[in-house]
Parts: C-alpha cells; sequence; structure tokens
C-alpha cells in the first residue's frame, strides 16, 4: 500500500491507476470460493469472520489458513462434530492462540488481543437462549467490549413462583391472625395462646414445606396435555431453590407471629425498622452472594433477609410485651422436618424407589412429632375432638 501511494505521490501512476492497486490488495481470493477483505480489522475493528455452516472442510481450512497473516479471525456456526475433523489440521505458530466454544459453535484464533474500550451486558431467560447469547458474548469480545453474562434470570422466576403455595398459607394465617391478636389482646392468657399458635402454625407450615420440597419435581412434570407439563423442562434446574424461598416463606410466617405483641402496643415504628433493614439486607446479600453462586445466591439471599426480619421483630416485641415462646418444641419441629428432607435430598438418584421414599419421609414427619411427645394430653384430646 505504501508503494502504490508512493508511485501516486510521484506520478508514476493515476488515481484510477492507484484505486485500482488497492483493490486488489484488499481483497485476496482463495480459489474460486471465497473472497477475503484483508483490511477489514484496520477499517472497523471488526475481526475477519468466516462462516463455516455452509462450507466443506477443506474450505474451511483453506480460508482459515489464507487469513492467518490478519492476526485475528472468527469462525463462526462451527460445530463440534467439524471442528473435531479440521482442528489437527490446523497448525499454527505457537504465538496463535486457538478458542473453541462448543455452545456458540464459534472458533477464535488470534496472535494479539485487542484494547476493551466499553462494557456490554449480556442477559437470557433461560438456557435454550445460552448458544446465542454466547456467540453474542464472544463477538463482543473481539470487537474490543468487556461482556458481563446472567444466564438464568427467567429461571430464578419461574421457580421462586414455585414456592407461592407456603405464600398463600402464610398469607391466609396473616389475615386471620393480625384480628384474631386484637381480639385477645386483653385476655389474661394471650401470651400462653400466642406461644401455642406458633407451634401449630410451625407444625402445619413445615408439615407443607417437607410435602412440596420432596414432591416439587413431580407436581410440576405432570401433563396438562399430553407431551405438555406444567411447568416446561428447561426451568428443571432451578428447582433447587424451592426449598429455600418456602423456607424463606416459612420465615416470614414467624415474623407474622412474633408481631402480635407490636400490634397490641401499636409499635409500628419497630415494624417499619425491620422491614427496612430486611429489605437493606436482602440488596446486601444479592451483591454479595448472586456473583458467585447465581440463583442459589439469591435464594438464600431471600432467605437470609426474612430470618433477620423475623429475629429483629422477636426482638423488638419481646421488649413490647413478653411471650413466652416454647423454642424447644420449634427447634423438634425443624430438626424433624430438615432431616427427613435431608435424608431425600442425599438419597436423590441413588436409589431406584426415591418416590416410595418420598411418601414414607412426608409421613414419618407427623409420626415422629406425635411419638416424640410433642402435643400434651390435652392437645391431643383437642385434636381427637376436632377430627370427631
Amino acid at each position: 500500500m505504501k508503494k502504490i501511494l508512493q508511485k501516486l505521490l510521484k506520478g508514476e501512476i493515476t488515481i484510477q491507476e492507484a484505486e485500482k492497486n488497492l483493490k486488489s490488495i484488499q481483497i485476496r481470493e482463495i480459489e474460486d470460493f471465497a473472497k477475503l477483505d484483508m483490511f477489514r480489522d484496520i477499517r472497523t475493528g471488526i475481526p475477519e469472520v468466516i462462516f463455516a455452516g455452509s462450507k466443506g472442510n477443506e474450505e474451511i481450512i483453506k480460508i482459515i489458513l489464507g487469513s492467518m497473516d490478519k492476526g485475528r479471525l472468527m469462525v463462526t456456526k462451527l460445530d463440534q462434530e467439524k471442528y473435531n475433523d479440521i482442528k489437527d489440521q490446523l497448525i499454527f505458530s505457537e504465538e496463535f492462540k486457538t478458542d473453541y466454544n462448543e455452545k456458540a459453535e464459534i472458533l477464535v484464533i488470534k496472535n494479539h488481543e485487542i484494547e476493551k474500550k466499553g462494557k456490554i451486558g449480556v442477559v437470557t431467560a433461560g438456557t435454550s437462549d445460552i448458544p446465542v447469547a454466547e456467540e453474542a458474548r464472544i463477538t463482543a469480545e473481539e470487537m474490543g467490549c468487556e461482556t458481563l453474562t446472567a444466564y438464568d434470570v427467567g429461571i430464578y422466576q419461574a421457580n421462586y413462583r414455585l414456592a407461592i403455595m407456603m405464600n398463600l398459607i402464610v398469607t391466609m394465617f396473616d389475615q386471620a391472625w393480625r384480628p384474631f391478636v386484637i381480639e385477645r389482646a386483653e385476655d389474661s392468657n394471650a401470651p400462653e395462646i400466642f406461644s401455642r399458635v406458633l407451634n401449630y402454625f410451625s407444625f402445619i407450615a413445615l408439615f407443607i414445606w417437607l410435602f412440596l420440597s420432596v414432591f416439587i419435581g413431580d407436581i410440576v412434570s405432570i401433563e396438562i396435555k399430553k407431551g405438555i407439563p406444567i411447568v416446561n423442562a428447561i426451568y428443571y434446574q432451578g428447582l433447587k431453590i424451592v426449598p429455600i424461598i418456602m423456607g424463606a416463606y416459612f420465615l416470614n410466617g414467624l415474623y407474622i407471629n412474633f408481631i402480635a405483641p407490636l400490634i397490641i402496643e401499636k409499635n409500628t415504628k419497630a415494624i417499619m425498622y425491620s422491614t427496612i433493614l430486611g429489605a437493606a439486607s436482602n440488596l446486601f446479600f444479592n451483591f454479595l452472594l448472586i456473583p458467585k453462586y447465581s440463583i442459589i445466591g439469591a435464594s438464600l439471599s431471600c432467605f437470609a433477609s426474612y430470618l433477620l426480619m423475623a429475629m429483629l421483630i422477636r426482638f423488638y416485641s419481646y421488649k413490647s410485651y413478653p411471650v413466652k415462646y416454647d423454642y424447644r418444641r420449634l427447634a423438634v419441629l425443624l430438626l424433624v422436618a430438615v432431616s427427613l428432607y435431608l435424608i431425600y435430598y442425599l438419597s436423590n438418584g441413588r436409589t431406584a424407589h426415591i418416590f416410595l421414599l418420598k411418601i414414607v419421609l412426608v409421613f414419618a414427619y407427623p409420626t415422629i412429632i406425635y411419638f416424640s411427645g410433642f402435643f400434651s394430653k390435652e392437645e391431643l384430646s383437642k385434636i381427637k375432638s376436632l377430627i370427631n
């Protein structure tokens, strides 16, 4: 190019001849099936891109080898089979680095890195979009952008909603609980009633938690039409967060139980402080956990914020209107429910009778609670009378 321009300055060639000569060095023909733009990356910053989808292996190899003096190129739509067929025939000097991405079906070959001048985010709703997202990420990086990715946003939201049954139970309890507290506020035995309600609520809520936690995979795979399950199979990988989110809703139920003394004393400031601190902790844990643990981090953040709110509201309520809750009974319920779930979790995929095991574990919960002496004789008598 320099020689052509020098000849033009000296008047040895005309402008038309210089233009023709420049075009000839910009375009390199690879036999009769490809024309390479040799100065594209200089003009635009975009490396040479070879579309491999419609080309044979020999053509791909010849185009790659004919482009090596450019220093950077991308081969797109190069499936795993084609890559395996040609990779041993691609011999480069040590300065070149190759990186093949199976999901994106892209091969990147380069002998230098380029300066990153900006940032972009690549966000997908679910895993089915990841191949396209990976292709976009690699393309953006080769054009000089730093990329940030989030590939399971929709998966978290979809599975978060599967915990709605526990949320409904807690919401219904809340709507009945507040009027009940106001009605019993003047009763001399109100603290004892509030303590017992916490135990009964926890017993029922943890039973529902255990049942849904072990059977959620079976529930979402029920077909509403032939071949069409309630929840699309692409979201099943997020089912692991459902027990955590339901656990967070259970903690919200404890928060609602502990709020009784504050309702009686009309201590709305304590409720406000607990809510604000809970929301702030959720943001803090999101920034802390999501980058490393993705949707598990988000669910743990939710769990931690509800736990903090329950602890704070219990602290404030104890100062306002002491209620002696029976934490030993609550601990028994938690220990039994969590232990049974862990048995299922550790056995899942290791036994052919997993469905039978789920049934046994769910029915084991009330059985163990009954024989552990959790309920007093008076409570058992009342339960029997209600059943009759």
